[in-house]
């Protein structure tokens, strides 16, 4: 797989951000479900509010082992209710 013309080589890690509604809630319980689910757990850190309160980031890590992990993650993640975006 390439990633902006730059080939990726396994197992790699990729470190992402998910923003959330600020008040879903338990949204990080299920995210962190997803996670475990997904053989990537305590990978998932509390970040931001932002400035009106409305959104929140959570950092999370994942070791990658080959192509197609990172959609299903993303895929999973982007499943979650209140999860408005998966970088």
């Amino acid at each position: 797989m390439s990633f902006c013309g730059v080939k990726l080589h396994y197992p790699c890690q990729w470190h992402g951000r998910i923003i959330v509604r600020a008040g879903a809630l338990e949204v990080q319980d299920r995210l962190e479900a997803v996670l475990r689910t997904l053989g990537h757990p305590q990978t998932l850190e509390p970040g931001s509010l932002s400035r009106q309160g409305t959104y929140r980031s959570f950092a999370v890590q994942a070791m990658l082992g080959g192509d197609g992990e990172l959609d299903r993650i993303v895929a999973a993640l982007q499943a979650v209710e209140g999860v408005t975006m998966v970088m």
